[in-house]
């Protein structure tokens, strides 16, 4: 089963980012912090929102730790409150109206950095042990192929390192060009959302070093793993969908093409193995 979205309202905005979304750190009730991201557009890109709840809950059925999700409601005399105790703000959110509209929210991780695909391998047994489960970062880049996520790249990895625990996770975050960045869901086109991604995660240095360490037996059931990790997604889509509000406009077609689309058992073979084209 699947936990219900939760929908939190923002009491306070702790901090504004400066990276490319400028993303806001907001204070929630119960004291819960959560990063939420902005659409600087009157009528904010619903899919963004879609994606993302989808993907955190497809991330969980394939047992990828994925930060707490919830939709965010906003006043905008919150922004008020923080240009007067901080002087500033980006300026795209002067005369930015938050009212009336949900945000996606990912809960904050204290404890983490994103990580830097380019500069980390593992060197041996040893590091390979300082990771919690060191082949989901392999299974991101299947399920990134799965839902065609055109926005993970080696150079854009979009993926956490949490060390909250004993040993390193990996936390994938930010998926909304999912679907080939199609917008249109009762009409997704299989030829936009499988165009070859040479900068997939699975290319980067530290992917290929994992599968140099992994158990060659656990290695190479990762397919049958991928394979159930699909069927669940699906068995509980329907689940899913109940969670996107009805205002984000998710059509019944849309639904159904989505559900076609991932469940389509010839691409699905595939991918369930793709991985094994960048292995050892």
């Amino acid at each position: 089963m699947i936990d219900n979205i939760k929908i939190v309202k923002a009491v306070q905005i702790l901090d504004c980012k400066n990276t490319n979304s400028i993303p806001l750190q907001v204070l929630c009730e119960e004291n819960e912090i959560y990063i939420i991201k902005t659409m600087f557009k009157k009528h904010p890109p619903f899919e963004d929102l879609i994606n993302e709840i989808l993907c955190n809950y497809f991330f969980q059925c394939w047992d990828i730790p994925v930060p707490e999700q919830a939709l965010v409601i906003f006043d905008d005399i919150l922004i008020e409150q923080y240009l007067h105790d901080n002087n500033s703000i980006n300026k795209k959110y002067v005369d930015f109206k938050f009212e009336n509209h949900y945000f996606y929210g990912s809960k904050f991780l204290p404890y983490s950095t994103e990580v830097d695909l380019y500069n980390i391998k593992l060197k041996d047994k040893h590091d390979y042990n300082k990771y919690q489960n060191p082949i989901d970062l392999i299974k991101i880049g299947v399920f990134d192929k799965w839902i065609a996520n055109m926005d993970r790249r080696i150079d854009n990895p979009n993926i956490l390192i949490d060390n909250t625990g004993v040993k390193f996770r990996f936390i994938p975050i930010d998926n909304t060009q999912s679907f080939g960045n199609q917008s249109d869901y009762k009409n997704l086109k299989l030829p936009i959302m499988d165009t070859v991604n040479n900068k997939s995660i699975l290319n980067a240095p530290i992917t290929k070093s994992i599968s140099k360490f992994a158990n060659s037996k656990k290695y190479s059931n990762l397919a049958n793993e991928i394979t159930n990790n699909i069927e669940k997604s699906i068995d509980l889509i329907s689940l899913i969908f109940q969670n996107i509000p009805s205002e984000f406009g998710l059509s019944k077609e849309g639904k159904d093409k989505i559900k076609v689309i991932l469940s389509n058992q010839t691409r699905n073979e595939v991918i369930s193995r793709f991985y094994l084209n960048y292995s050892k």
